[in-house]
């Protein structure tokens, strides 16, 4: 955890009209902020150049796709090295150095259970100053990244911006659509040009195609912010045990808190794992705090603060918090092996 410096607030504005919209025209979003459309494109390259915010897309979402929590535990002064390791990986969404009983948490996307199984099973065989691995299946994700918000423009500022796609059924994922999306993943805001270019699908295939892959839910793009600079610099990912039969009803609702970066029903004595992000240490059990009064048999069983950030959705994440490198999120691709790889 290390000391921040939060963003203007004219620029934390702009990445929340993002994250409503993340390829909405320059104009619109001066219209909506009430700024001059080159003074938003200038102030949006500048944060994607210091690596304070980024647009980028998940991977695809087939109806086989399969996801999971991981805990890894190092041993003593390999947790940053075994942190670059799998920060590579595409199938690694996102990694955090933690406190407490684990000291790396990743969160695992796959195209299918046969995948995650090979990652879980196989990805950490031989990896040097790995110790222990636990996997939490993801039952149900409530809510993630994609849904939060900066939380500084009005109800009525969001509805300005706020893209209606025809709600169409998803169309199945070819080689083109792949495409799409891996491209995204390095850049979500992409001109159709330049988007045509880099993945080798025509202009009018782009025009046609990414709308329905938006409006189905397949694909989703997602601004982010460094944590270190968006006013909410702790993160921290606690460990819930809940009646089975309830888990869902209580995710939903912890999902909707403002602080909640992620809720998922998962396996495992703690059957949600949230991660938040919030103002102060002080606040870490405030919020612990809020859980428990508000949603009575709630049992919070654990806790871990991030100390920091490796990797958030396809971004190399530097020891300040800004993204410092692009990774591939075409999890297509082999599973990793160690021994491939040293």
């Amino acid at each position: 955890m290390r000391d921040s410096v939060t963003l203007p607030e004219v620029d934390l504005k702009l990445i929340h009209a993002l994250q409503v919209n993340a390829r909405a025209s320059w104009s619109a979003i001066a219209h909506t902020l009430d700024v001059d459309p080159a003074t938003a494109a200038r102030r949006w390259a500048r944060l994607e150049s210091s690596g304070d915010a980024w647009v980028a897309a998940y991977p695809l979402r087939e109806p086989a796709h399969a996801g999971a929590i991981v805990e890894v535990c190092c041993t003593a002064g390999r947790a940053m090295a075994v942190a670059a390791k799998l920060a590579d990986d595409p199938h690694c969404m996102n990694l955090d150095i933690t406190t407490g009983a684990r000291d790396l948490m990743l969160t695992v996307t796959t195209r299918s259970a046969a995948q995650l199984s090979e990652y879980l099973l196989h990805r950490f065989d031989g990896l040097e100053g790995v110790r222990t691995v636990t996997g939490h299946l993801t039952f149900r994700v409530h809510t993630n990244g994609g849904h939060w918000r900066m939380g500084v423009l009005t109800p009525r500022q969001e509805r300005t911006l706020t893209k209606t796609y025809a709600a169409v059924p998803a169309p199945v994922a070819g080689p083109p659509e792949w495409a799409m999306a891996v491209a995204l993943g390095q850049n979500g805001r992409r001109a159709v040009t330049d988007l045509a270019a880099s993945s080798d699908v025509s202009e009018a295939t782009i025009r046609r195609r990414l709308p329905a892959l938006l409006g189905s839910g397949q694909l989703i793009l997602r601004c982010e912010v460094a944590r270190e600079r968006s006013g909410y610099p702790v993160g921290v990912w606690y460990f819930l045990r809940v009646a089975a039969a309830k888990a869902d009803e209580v995710g939903a609702t912890i999902g909707r808190l403002p602080q909640v970066r992620l809720c998922a029903t998962v396996d495992g004595p703690a059957n949600l794992i949230v991660q938040a992000w919030v103002p102060s240490r002080e606040r870490i059990t405030n919020f612990e705090s809020l859980l428990c009064r508000s949603l009575p048999g709630v049992e919070v069983i654990d806790r871990s603060v991030m100390l920091r950030t490796a990797k958030r959705v396809g971004r190399l994440i530097g020891e300040d918090g800004r993204a410092v490198g692009i990774t591939s999120t075409d999890i297509r691709l082999p599973i990793p092996r160690t021994s491939e790889q040293d």
